[in-house]
C-alpha cells in the first residue's frame, strides 16, 4: 500500500514539473515578444472643410514602404478610426523593427471613405524614419466629384498611367487643375499655372514639387513631361 502512495505522489509531482515548465516556456515567449523592438508612428489627421461625415464613413491609416517605384506600395501596418473620435483624428501605428526592410522609404497613407466614395485623401508624402515618428500632423484633402458624377468622389476624367523616368504615375488632367496618383495611392492636386498663350500652348500643372507639362496632342495622345522641383523637365511614356 505505501509503494502505491509513493508511485502515486511520484505520478502527481511528474504532472505538476510538466506543467510549470510549459507554463514557464510560454511566459519566457511572451517576456521575448514584449521585448522585442517596435517602431511606433502616432500622430493626428485633420481636414480643414467643414464637413460633417456620415456615420457609415470609415478612416483609415496604413504605414507603407513605397521604396520600390516599379511595384505597389507594401503595406505594414494599418489602423480603422470610428468616425465619432473626431475630427481630428489621433492615429497610432505599429509594426516589428524586424519587419522593415532596411531600404525600406516608409510614409503614412491615410483616406476616409464612404461606400465605394472617396471624400479625404492625403495628397502629399509624408515620410517616416526607421526608428518612428510621433507628433505627426497630417492633412486630408478633400475629393470633390464632378457635376453630374454618378459616383461621387470619384476623381474625373479617368488617370492615364505614365512612365516618367523611373517613376510610375496616374494623372487626370482637366482644364484647371492635374489629380495625380503616387505609387504609394496618396493623391496630389496639381493647379494648372496661368500664363499668356494661344489655347493650344502647352498647359503647366504644378505644386512646387512636382511639375507635370501636357503639350498639344500627338499621334499617342497628349506629349507629358515631368520634372520634381527645379530639375529639368524630362519626357513620359504613356503605359497602356
Amino acid at each position: 500500500m505505501q509503494q502505491r502512495g509513493e508511485r502515486k505522489d511520484e505520478t502527481f509531482m511528474t504532472r505538476h514539473a510538466i506543467v510549470v515548465i510549459a507554463a514557464l516556456g510560454l511566459t519566457s515567449c511572451a517576456l521575448r515578444e514584449s521585448t522585442l523592438p517596435v517602431v511606433r508612428v502616432e500622430g493626428t489627421l485633420i481636414y480643414f472643410e467643414r464637413l460633417a461625415l456620415p456615420p457609415s464613413a470609415r478612416v483609415d491609416v496604413e504605414l507603407r514602404d513605397t521604396a520600390r517605384a516599379d511595384a505597389p506600395a507594401r503595406t505594414l501596418a494599418t489602423q480603422r478610426i470610428p468616425t465619432s473620435q473626431g475630427p481630428p483624428f489621433k492615429f497610432a501605428l505599429s509594426v516589428p523593427a524586424a519587419a522593415i526592410d532596411p531600404r525600406a522609404a516608409l510614409s503614412v497613407f491615410a483616406a476616409i471613405r464612404d461606400g465605394e466614395r472617396l471624400m479625404f485623401i492625403t495628397d502629399t508624402h509624408h515620410s517616416v524614419p526607421h526608428e518612428g515618428a510621433s507628433g505627426m500632423d497630417i492633412r486630408l484633402t478633400f475629393v470633390a466629384s464632378a457635376a453630374g458624377d454618378p459616383a461621387p468622389g470619384i476623381v474625373t476624367p479617368v488617370p492615364t498611367a505614365y512612365r516618367c523616368g523611373d517613376e510610375t504615375f496616374r494623372i487626370a488632367f482637366e482644364e484647371g487643375r492635374a489629380y495625380v496618383t503616387l505609387t504609394d495611392g496618396s493623391l496630389m492636386t496639381l493647379d494648372r499655372l496661368k500664363t499668356a498663350g494661344a489655347p493650344e500652348s502647352p498647359r503647366t500643372f504644378t505644386n512646387g514639387r512636382l511639375t507635370f507639362v501636357q503639350a498639344t496632342e500627338g499621334a499617342q495622345g497628349p506629349r507629358v513631361q515631368f520634372a520634381r522641383g527645379r530639375m529639368a523637365l524630362a519626357p513620359c511614356t504613356r503605359i497602356d
